[in-house]
């Protein structure tokens, strides 16, 4: 095998896809073949995954976090932030010794500093539990949500593949989970919300059930993943959530347009492609507005309510309530592309197209009614200035 390192490399791709049994004899030759690469042949997979079964285990395999150091720190992965956070993990929960919060730190923040996901991941831990700095949310969130926006963008555009890739779906799934944790706990600037948290851990859900069983490695994915479903559990059932089948409503569609990529310099969120917007009926009796909307390529649904979320295609029909006002922008905006949004389900949506021949323009824009309590207190607020004016008007 020596010689012929593509037998060794078609042996081990046929043992991770499942295709070789399972076996400690086959999982010792499957060590055997991956420490031959790594070697001889600098391979940084084959000395990453090293790494990964000796600091985790397999059923067949015991840990052993020494070796698992030895791997992470040979040659073929000098300078790989992936293998600076799995030493800096291993330091950090003491399985190299004391536990060593300091030395973890410092590992995540250069595997950062060499422009690794992963690295920024646990550096964001240290700052929402406080290992070794002081406990800072706002902070935490901020590193998060500066990179979910292009993550998002890449997860979405892999759906219309045969398969989304591993490091895609991985990656927005940890970026998802951590800010689910983030507004779980809360903070004196960021309180905690657990609408919010359960929105994020359905898409890190969503994202961590696109990775195909065969392709996963032992580690955090693993964890992560086991933890999203336990907290979305947990949380789904302090308020009452149950799953179910979306309805295409003023809520679904806020919970929808929220995970788009957001531009808070301008306020707006961007569609991944042009939708078309499709007029069908307004009941101003009612204050209902019903409307098409066309995705061209898969747009992801979610509906917190009912603990749904799912890419659909096509074209999707939706039904808003408590409707104040409709204004098309055009005749021909009964049927228009769009793909900025604008608004939230309190006040209102605009739909504006910036790629047309008359970009741009809006589209649309819906109007809601106040809340009930809103509108007591509008009422009563003119009803003292009316008071008011006739006052003045008498002492005149």
């Amino acid at each position: 095998m020596e010689k012929h390192p593509k037998a060794a490399q078609k042996y081990i791709e046929r043992y991770q896809e499942g295709k070789i049994t399972h076996k400690k004899e086959n999982e010792a030759l499957y060590l055997q073949y991956l420490s031959l690469l790594a070697v001889t042949s600098s391979s940084v997979d084959a000395a990453y995954r090293l790494g990964l079964i000796y600091q985790y285990g397999t059923p067949l395999t015991p840990k052993d976090p020494q070796a698992a150091l030895s791997w992470f720190t040979s040659p073929a992965l000098k300078n790989d932030g992936d293998a600076l956070t799995h030493i800096g993990i291993m330091l950090e929960r003491g399985e190299l010794g004391k536990a060593a919060p300091a030395l973890a730190y410092q590992h995540y923040a250069k595997a950062m500093a060499l422009g690794y996901l992963y690295g920024l991941f646990h550096f964001s831990d240290c700052y929402r539990d406080g290992i070794y700095v002081k406990p800072d949310v706002e902070a935490a969130s901020q590193m998060l949500s500066n990179n979910l926006p292009e993550l998002y963008a890449a997860f979405s555009a892999s759906l219309s593949l045969h398969s989304v890739p591993y490091m895609r779906a991985s990656e927005l799934g940890s970026t998802a989970y951590r800010m689910g944790r983030l507004f779980e706990r809360g903070s004196a600037k960021i309180p905690a919300n657990p609408i919010e948290a359960i929105h994020y851990y359905l898409l890190a859900q969503f994202a961590f059930s696109s990775l195909s069983s065969e392709n996963l490695t032992p580690g955090d994915v693993v964890e992560e993943s086991n933890d999203t479903n336990q907290r979305l559990k947990t949380l789904a059932e302090h308020q009452g959530n149950q799953r179910g089948e979306p309805r295409f409503d003023v809520d679904t569609f806020s919970d929808t347009v929220t995970l788009l990529p957001y531009d808070s310099d301008e306020g707006t969120y961007h569609l991944l492609a042009p939708c078309i917007f499709e007029f069908v009926d307004r009941d101003e009796n009612a204050h209902t507005l019903t409307f098409d909307m066309i995705t061209p390529r898969p747009l992801i649904v979610c509906d917190v309510g009912d603990l749904f979320i799912s890419p659909i295609h096509g074209s999707i029909r939706w039904v808003f309530e408590d409707v104040s006002a409709v204004e098309l922008g055009q005749e021909e905006d009964q049927k228009a592309p769009f793909d900025v949004i604008i608004g939230n389900s309190e006040d209102g949506f605009q739909l504006i197209d910036t790629r047309g021949k008359n970009a741009p323009h809006t589209v649309a824009t819906i109007r809601f009614d106040p809340p009930k309590g809103n509108q007591d207190e509008a009422d009563s607020e003119e009803t003292e200035r009316e008071v008011s004016e006739d006052e003045n008007r008498k002492k005149a």
